[in-house]
């Protein structure tokens, strides 16, 4: 970021090292070999540095270990490279990162929030809870960790412990669609149609792709 936002400050002093060396050269006229060794070493610098610079901007992974290596106990970014080592399926270092995150800073939810969902996707149901619990504890109005807590209840079986974390998220954000999606599902797993089928129909109207199929293929009038 602070690469990218550099450039417009940066204009003025391209201005004057690009008008400066204009008058440099005409005072060594008689010196152009010396002016063009120096140029020429000048723009193989330049040539190196943005090499090595741009190399940090290959991916998200580079950026953010780059940013951990040039900064202290930087758990926003233990954070984030957890989060792109979990989109590739690497656990392991994902949950490293999210562990360095929390070790940083104890009170940063969002780290115990994505460390939950890898344990969830891991089966490891209880230390996904557990840290679910954690990240609701530090911020009550975390929508995504009461949703994804009602998601591994659910894969417990415990319907109703599941639908209360969807209320809970649904009361927090009135149009989660996907809240509302996964409380009707939940309903109708309970038998609990009426109530399933209105759930369903809001997060259809919310663009809840889920729900519209549900309808569509029971043929719900949505």
């Amino acid at each position: 970021m602070a690469d990218r936002y550099a450039y417009v400050p940066f204009i003025g002093l391209f201005i004057m090292l690009a008008w400066g060396a204009v008058e440099v050269i005409q005072r060594w006229k008689t010196q152009k070999v010396i002016v063009s060794i120096c140029t020429a070493a000048v723009l193989a610098a330049c040539f190196f540095a943005t090499w090595i610079q741009v190399g940090t901007w290959r991916n998200s992974e580079t950026v953010y270990t780059h940013a951990i290596n040039v900064t202290e106990n930087n758990y926003i970014a233990y954070n984030n490279r957890g989060v792109e080592y979990d989109r590739f399926g690497n656990y392991n270092l994902a949950i490293w990162n999210f562990d360095r995150a929390i070790e940083i800073n104890p009170k940063y939810a969002e780290a115990y929030y994505n460390r939950g969902v890898v344990y969830w996707r891991l089966d490891n149901y209880n230390q996904a809870i557990g840290d679910l619990d954690r990240a609701v504890e530090i911020n009550p109005k975390y929508v995504e960790a009461y949703s994804s807590r009602g998601a591994v209840y659910v894969s417990l079986g415990n319907y109703k412990q599941a639908i209360g974390d969807f209320d809970r998220a649904i009361e927090i954000n009135p149009k989660d669609a996907e809240a509302y999606n996964n409380r009707g599902t939940e309903y109708v797993r309970l038998g609990n149609y009426n109530q399933a089928i209105e759930d369903l129909k809001i997060g259809s109207k919310l663009g809840n792709k889920a729900s519209q199929d549900f309808l569509r293929r029971h043929g719900i009038d949505r």
